[in-house]
């Protein structure tokens, strides 16, 4: 929620409407409660129309013609719109197909009109399996509470508090980041803003990358400027074949 609240704020001051998809049924009080104590000035968001909770019955019709998009860009003139769903809720509603089906369409919105969504996972339930298709859905972005994986073309850079609870979600990220990615290009690793490392953060990006590299795609990874020499020693036991270590000088 202290993510979304900030998001929602820059989107206020772009002009874009804010739609809050109220897909578990917590009811405007408790999320306007939430929101409002992260820093969102939801009064006045209410107030000027510039916010909205809707359901997930809204969501499923968001692309069509004069559904919540077209109404927010074409009726009411916004610049943009910034929708903030959550992904786990969603699919237990009405299932994993279906809503993979509403994302792929979600994402084609983000990709053709002024859109941007933001979909939401429990991190205590969505592990295992439950991982595994989130990422799927969205092979370019993972926020978890302090760690940040972003891919764009080949660069994934890594930032926040970063350490060995992290790895299982850090390497599961790379592979699927890298699962359709072409080898004809060095593939950079960037963790200069990463504040910490541990031993097995080192390993989740080797594991990571294993199959990219296995496939004869090279790996250039940039540590941050700190003692990290005990554990590039970690290292020397793991398959690091085409995979590429510099530090900050």
């Amino acid at each position: 929620m202290r993510y979304i609240a900030d998001w929602f704020n820059a989107g206020l001051l772009v002009e874009d409407k804010l739609f809050y998809v109220d897909v578990a049924g917590w009811g405007v009080e408790q999320l306007s409660a939430g929101l409002s104590a992260r820093g969102l000035d939801v009064d006045r968001a209410l107030v000027d129309k510039r916010l909205e909770f809707v359901t997930l019955e809204d969501m499923l019709t968001v692309g069509v013609e004069g559904g919540l998009v077209d109404r927010a860009l074409s009726d009411e003139g916004h610049y943009g719109v910034r929708m903030a769903v959550r992904g786990d809720a969603g699919t237990q509603s009405i299932g994993p197909a279906a809503y993979e089906q509403v994302e792929t369409s979600l994402a084609r919105l983000c990709h053709t009109r002024r859109v941007s969504v933001l979909c939401q996972y429990d991190g205590r339930t969505t592990q295992g399996p439950a991982l595994e298709l989130t990422l799927d859905l969205h092979p370019d972005w993972v926020y978890e509470s302090d760690l940040s994986v972003l891919r764009r073309g080949h660069v994934i850079q890594v930032e926040g508090m970063v350490d060995s609870f992290d790895g299982d979600v850090l390497r599961r990220s790379l592979e699927r980041m890298t699962r359709d990615l072409s080898t004809d290009a060095v593939l950079a690793l960037d963790l200069r803003q990463v504040v910490s490392l541990t031993p097995g953060v080192l390993g989740a990006l080797v594991e990571g990358t294993r199959a990219y590299r296995g496939g004869g795609g090279r790996v250039r990874c940039a540590l941050p400027e700190t003692d990290v020499g005990p554990l590039l020693t970690s290292m020397g036991t793991q398959d690091t074949v085409g995979f590429e270590v510099e530090q900050q000088p």
